[in-house]
């Protein structure tokens, strides 16, 4: 058992044999190709890195001066074409992994490549619930025995994941005693563009740790790059460093699949629109890829409604247009797809966001100074006299005769009417809102004609950043009600819109199929199933090699690095790429933090072309395709994200419309754990 040679006092987890369904048995007996550099004389073994020649170019200097003076930002490539003997050979490292943000299919294969690398005589060990269970320190004992039955399949239950950032000091001096409890040589930390940034920090804190002699030796901190969004990839100078992030693929497949059934149902019955967001936090990667992949009638890509500065109103027009070209020509049915980010990049809608995010932030600033200045009682009354003196120290304008909107349960007097939050009505709301200095008169405007579901979800909790959760929002509503509205009008004054051009109707056969027309729609938002699928061939074989490039990255002492693995199409070699290299200052809570920049779609990137060219012709309905379910033996099981392959030509558009379509070659088929 991997661990064997080093005792710990470390829980030990058994796997839940019930939920081993035939089909997750045979997944984890599949073979997993291995790339070519961890192979030595048959066996999986580690590689040691070297520092390339090429240095990555830097996002701020002086921030990184500032708050990472000990990170390196050197590429790391394999030195030799044989694994060199010194890392081989190294016994009784212990090295600690943690799962953080939301989970993705691959997990379960990043931890056996871990494994891999670190053989019998070095151990791991997992730490559940994300960071909070390194700030805990409960160490788990991962081995191949636990491994063996779980490689291959979805889902982080085994060690399970959580979204608490290391950002105080308690934190940190929690993490080091963890560290110092197990005696670790290494941390991995899997996760997304947040995880990674808060793996550089933890880098750099244990760095200066062992530079001030409080530890006794070093520690490594290495990144794994996880998010089913996609918003992880490196491109520099035109080379491809990071091509995609584990777990995307796999969500895009299962998404499309039922985009795929709906758009044979929606062609089958005839006679309903169905409109289905689908996830992606920021980017609309995930979008794009189930758009190439499907083919819908309408797809909408968040980036290029940002770059065009397209209204609200433009965007429904596009959507509308498409549907009433269809309708005429008696197609009264279609499929649209709408990533889950949209609303945050509609101008006039991001400028409303942005506002009320600092009236949030404001809000927040007064309660906790209420709170701290002890003028809340415990019986949470507010002294009346304190009202006036309140509202001239806060600039508050009229919020503490609202005292409600700061989520607080009090009276102003004994007598005075109690109010709670969830008790109000929005229009109570509304009214407050509008009031706030923070508003624009634009977005005032705005704000008062949205529907009531729609401000209720602007109003609730913002995340840990301070920033709206988007995916509460139904921007599919919004949109289709304006659709219906838009209309509505068209069909009861056909003719004022063919006058101004906005309806052109050829002839009587399409003004009847128009106006007899019944705009039925179903709406649904596909996420949280995507997220754990038993992972695509491309994922299960990727994810294990970025665990066996972490694993050689922490037992090398490389810290600041994020594991990779380049050139997937033709046999793949890992990298290390410098953390330090991907840092930028962004705005948080009205702070300006490091952070690692999302990777947005480019509207000159091959994939986003081929969508822009084909779109027209996809929204005519005679290009729609169903891809399936995930195949996972046979020649299908062989293919990687289009826009991947488009985006690094590995494909052309042509070609897959020739019915080729793009094939990865990570390395040679292996049993893992035998």
């Amino acid at each position: 058992m991997q661990g064997d040679a080093v005792e710990f006092q470390v829980k030990d987890k058994e796997i839940n044999t019930k939920r081993t369904s035939p089909t997750e048995r045979f997944l984890a007996e599949l073979p997993v190709q291995v790339a070519k550099a961890f192979l030595f004389e048959g066996k999986i073994r580690p590689v040691a890195f070297t520092v390339s020649e090429e240095s990555l170019p830097v996002k701020d200097e002086a921030l990184l001066q500032r708050q990472f003076p000990n990170m390196k930002r050197q590429l790391l490539v394999v030195g030799a074409e044989e694994p060199s003997e010194e890392i081989q050979n190294l016994s009784g490292r212990q090295i600690g992994v943690i799962f953080s943000g939301g989970p993705a299919s691959g997990g379960n294969n990043v931890l056996s490549g871990i494994l891999k690398a670190l053989g019998r005589y070095n151990t791991l060990i997992g730490f559940e619930k994300g960071p909070d269970g390194l700030i805990k320190g409960e160490g788990l004992l991962i081995s191949s025995k636990k491994m063996k039955q779980l490689i291959n399949t979805g889902g982080f239950d085994y060690l399970g994941t959580g979204r608490t950032k290391i950002d105080t000091p308690e934190k940190f001096a929690a993490v080091l005693k963890t560290v110092q409890k197990y005696s670790l040589d290494g941390i991995i930390i899997v996760g997304g563009d947040d995880s990674n940034t808060n793996a550089i920090e933890l880098a750099e804190f244990l760095s200066e740790q062992h530079n001030a002699g409080i530890l006794a030796k070093p520690c490594a901190v290495v990144g794994v790059p996880k998010t089913i969004d996609g918003d992880l990839q490196i491109n520099v100078g035109g080379k491809t460093l990071l091509p995609i992030s584990f777990g995307f693929y796999t969500a895009a497949r299962v998404y499309s699949k039922t985009i795929g059934n709906l758009l044979t149902d929606a062609a089958s019955q005839g006679k309903n629109w169905f409109f289905y967001k689908v996830m992606g936090r920021s980017a609309s990667h995930i979008a794009l890829e189930v758009a190439l992949q499907t083919r819908p009638h309408i797809s909408l890509i968040s980036e290029e409604i940002a770059a065009r500065e397209q209204s609200l109103s433009d965007i429904v027009t596009y959507m509308t247009g498409v549907v009433v070209h269809r309708a005429k020509n008696g197609k009264h049915y279609g499929v649209g797809v709408i990533p889950e980010g949209i609303i945050e990049f509609i101008p006039e809608m991001k400028k409303l966001i942005n506002e009320l995010n600092k009236l949030s932030a404001r809000l927040m600033t007064i309660k906790r100074a209420l709170t701290d200045a002890g003028l809340l009682t415990e019986n949470g009354f507010l002294g009346e006299q304190k009202v006036k003196e309140l509202e001239e120290q806060y600039g508050v304008d009229n919020i503490l005769t609202h005292p409600h909107i700061l989520g607080l349960d009090y009276k102003i007097s004994e007598i005075g009417f109690v109010a709670r939050e969830q008790e109000l009505s929005t229009r109570v709301k509304k009214d407050f809102i509008i009031t706030a200095q923070e508003l624009s008169d634009e977005s005032r405007k705005l704000f008062m004609s949205l529907p009531d579901d729609i401000v209720e979800a602007m109003l609730l909790d913002r995340d840990e950043h301070g920033n709206l959760k988007v995916s509460q929002i139904p921007s599919e509503n919004l949109l289709i009600r304006m659709m219906k509205e838009r209309l509505r009008d068209m069909q009861q004054n056909p003719k004022r819109y063919e006058e101004s051009g906005d309806l052109i109707l050829a002839d009587d056969t399409e003004r009847k199929n128009f106006l007899k027309f019944v705009f039925a729609v179903q709406t649904g938002f596909l996420g949280y199933e995507g997220r754990c699928g038993a992972p695509t061939r491309f994922d299960a074989d990727y994810s294990l090699n970025l665990g066996l490039t972490a694993g050689s990255l922490a037992l090398g002492g490389q810290t600041g690095y994020m594991a990779s693995m380049i050139n997937l199409s033709s046999g793949a070699q890992p990298i290390g790429i410098p953390l330090a290299a991907l840092i930028h200052g962004e705005e948080r809570k009205g702070v300006i933090k490091p952070v690692i920049e999302k990777a947005l779609i480019t509207l000159d990137s091959p994939a986003f072309q081929a969508y822009v060219k084909n779109r027209d012709h996809w929204a005519e309905g005679n290009s729609s395709r169903s891809p399936g379910a995930i195949q996972y033996e046979g020649r299908l099981a062989a293919m990687m994200p289009l826009v991947v392959a488009l985006n690094m030509k590995i494909i052309t558009m042509g070609e897959i419309e020739a019915g080729k379509y793009p094939v990865y070659n990570i390395g040679e088929r292996r049993d893992i754990f035998l």
